[in-house]
């Protein structure tokens, strides 16, 4: 049954902010295409979310846009698996993913430079989708290019300011059509708006999350437009919400990606990446969190730690192939990691080398990547150019690092620009969590030797 006769017969109300409903009356009949061209408010955790159905007669879908600070409304509804998107629309999911089908609703794309002619439907706003190519789909978003525009005391930062934070003006990105968001969480101690949770609360300092309130996953894992659900794709123990898709996180599909494609690894999941030639093309995407190198076999920006699942404290917390790793001594936690083969050795994906190491536990070994100060075995472990360097001591006897003679060699490499020289030994080595033991400001990761304990003091913000 179409709207305006849901509407006719009082199922559906003239509903929506935006929403006010036009009618004009021809020998005292309602004016479908007027009253389709509509926005209608719904609610995607109603039973009914009241959609009705498009002018072809087929079901209405609830899109949650709340999600992203906007007015949740209805579009028509689509299956990603069979239209997952065209030339003019994407299919976003929004219910309950089988083998066979994935519900959802169709977004009409959009070309952000086209401003506010960029979707043809009043009310709706162009949100971009990728930061390095002009593309976006029309949602009930306020875009914006500087927290200036963000005018909700709340969601009072753009998302442009986070990006510039972590990637600075190297990585060449867009900036404008992004949205508004509420940062500094944690270290305020501030509450999220409801439906949203800080990020820093959830996930560790390792992992150098920024401080900002993140949408949670619907019931179905399902996220808006530029995320990704953590337990969907890493571990089933995971928080369950959602994290922007910046370059080096693993996807479902291209949406899920704030950057770039969503590439196969080669390993049973997909990351967000952008193409490359060579390793100087990876060099702009580098952050705090990451570190890239070019895969030559696939022609696309890799990161290590893609291969490092989600925390989890059983196999049956992990996804696909991976089972539960809980390395070093005294391991509470543990990454969902890919189990060594019979013979202990480690397949090579993406470019990027694989270890295998034993478990602190009585479970079997398991292929951790080579990152900057992980052990190895010999220089074929390490990426990006590191070595395997010995340290001297029996644990570990070598791990991925360069030669220094000086923290300001650790610091002129960008796989080892936060770390500090190791003298006697002259390696590289990761700079010290907070409360860790340390002689200098320069060995800690927040930057500061209590001088009368002797440990690093905690990092600001945490």
């Amino acid at each position: 049954m179409k709207q305006w006769e849901q509407w006719v017969k009082g199922k559906v109300g003239p509903i929506a902010a935006v929403l006010g409903v036009v009618f004009s009356f021809a020998s005292c009949k309602v004016n479908e295409s007027a009253f389709q061209a509509k926005l209608y408010a719904c609610n995607p955790s109603a039973v009914d979310p009241s959609c009705g159905t498009d002018t072809e007669g087929n079901n209405m879908s609830c899109v949650p846009a709340y999600q992203l600070g906007g007015s949740n409304f209805c579009a028509s509804s689509c299956d990603a698996k069979i239209s997952a998107e065209s030339d003019s629309s994407v299919c976003v999911v929004t219910g309950t993913e089988t083998s066979a089908a994935a519900p959802g609703a169709m977004l009409a794309k959009c070309d952000p430079t086209e401003g506010a002619g960029a979707c043809a439907t009043v009310g709706l706003s162009c949100l971009r989708t990728d930061l390095r190519v002009n593309e976006g789909v029309c949602m009930t978003v306020s875009p914006c290019q500087t927290s200036a525009e963000c005018r909700d005391p709340t969601r009072a930062t753009c998302m442009s300011k986070l990006l510039q934070d972590t990637y600075g003006d190297k990585a060449e990105f867009k900036a404008d059509h992004t949205y508004c968001l509420q940062t500094g969480c944690n270290a305020t101690g501030s509450s999220c708006s409801p439906g949203e949770t800080c990020l820093r609360k959830e996930l560790s300092q390792a992992a150098h999350p920024p401080d900002i309130c993140v949408p949670n996953c619907d019931s179905n894992y399902n996220c808006p437009p530029n995320y990704f659900c953590i337990p969907a794709l890493y571990s089933k123990s995971s928080p369950a919400i959602c994290i922007p898709g910046l370059p080096g996180f693993r996807c479902k599909t291209k949406l899920d990606c704030l950057v770039g494609d969503c590439v196969e690894s080669g390993s049973g999941f997909n990351y967000c990446s952008t193409a490359c030639t060579a390793d100087t093309d990876c060099a702009k995407l580098d952050s705090e969190q990451e570190t890239f190198i070019c895969s030559h076999d696939k022609g696309y920006c890799v990161g290590s730690r893609v291969f490092i699942g989600g925390l989890c404290h059983q196999d049956t917390d992990c996804r696909g192939n991976e089972i539960c790793g809980f390395l070093g001594a005294n391991a509470k936690d543990g990454n969902c990691l890919l189990p060594c083969a019979t013979d202990g050795s480690c397949a090579t994906f993406s470019n990027v080398p694989q270890m295998c190491l034993p478990q602190s536990r009585t479970a079997p070994p398991v292929c951790v990547p080579t990152l900057f100060g992980n052990p190895c075995a010999s220089d074929a472990n390490c990426m990006g150019g590191l070595s395997c360097r010995p340290t001297g001591v029996a644990s570990p006897p070598a791990i991925c690092s360069i030669i220094c003679l000086s923290d300001a060699d650790c610091q002129g490499n960008r796989f080892t620009k936060n770390g500090y020289c190791q003298t006697p030994g002259n390696y590289c080595l990761p700079p010290i969590r907070d409360g860790g033991k340390c002689a200098a400001d320069v060995q800690c990761e927040s930057k500061s030797c209590n001088t009368t304990s002797k440990t690093c003091d905690r990092s600001p913000g945490w």
